[in-house]
């Protein structure tokens, strides 16, 4: 990386040539899916060429490019879970036009269809309302897949901090689900009485 930013081009390529596969699996890890794996690591690369001159010879050369790597896929995964929720809001003939063919296929129910949608609504709003540690330890745990060890070279935490982070995360995160549920029944029940 040192000849990289005295300019030696070649250098660049040693790099390339050194971390593609590493990249390409870590990257697998996280999204599951050959072609976002390639994409993602076409762009790590090319992050690494053009902000080079950001690197600091400190930390380690792996730990710099799986941390960009894995900012690339959190926000790959946070394009994709967007557009699954915009999924959920399509025109009025969108939705018949689905709830005509699940009649047709005899699957349709709409109570399982209402309580995945709200339990991932519920989900969504909140892992958006924890603190941002816990959350990015919580997706790349519990949502990318990630072992504890990936989770600590990704974030540069130590594992100690990595698994209580998770641990008070997911108990954070249960807590605001639980609460977000319990607030339309509360609710719902001021009215029956």
């Amino acid at each position: 990386m040192e000849l990289f930013q005295k300019g030696d081009v070649k250098a660049f390529n040693t790099l390339y040539n050194r971390y593609y596969k590493r990249v390409f699996h870590f990257l697998y890890r996280f999204n599951q899916n050959m072609t976002d794996c390639e994409d993602l690591v076409q762009e790590t690369f090319l992050r690494v060429y053009k902000s080079n001159g950001s690197y600091n010879h400190t930390s380690r050369f792996s730990t710099w490019i799986y941390t960009i790597a894995q900012n690339l896929s959190y926000t790959n995964y946070r394009k994709k879970i967007r557009m699954d929720l915009v999924n959920f809001h399509t025109d009025e003939l969108q939705q018949h036009h689905e709830v005509s063919e699940m009649i047709e296929n005899e699957e349709y129910d709409p109570e399982a269809i209402y309580q995945r949608r709200y339990i991932l609504e519920v989900f969504r709003r909140a892992l958006k309302s924890i603190s941002g540690d816990f959350k990015e330890v919580i997706v790349l745990r519990d949502l990318q897949g990630l072992s504890y060890e990936e989770i600590s070279d990704a974030t540069g935490m130590p594992m100690g901090t990595v698994k209580s982070k998770i641990n008070r995360g997911r108990y954070q995160l249960q807590k605001k689900m639980g609460k977000l549920i319990e607030e339309p029944n509360k609710k719902r029940r001021k009215f029956t009485h």
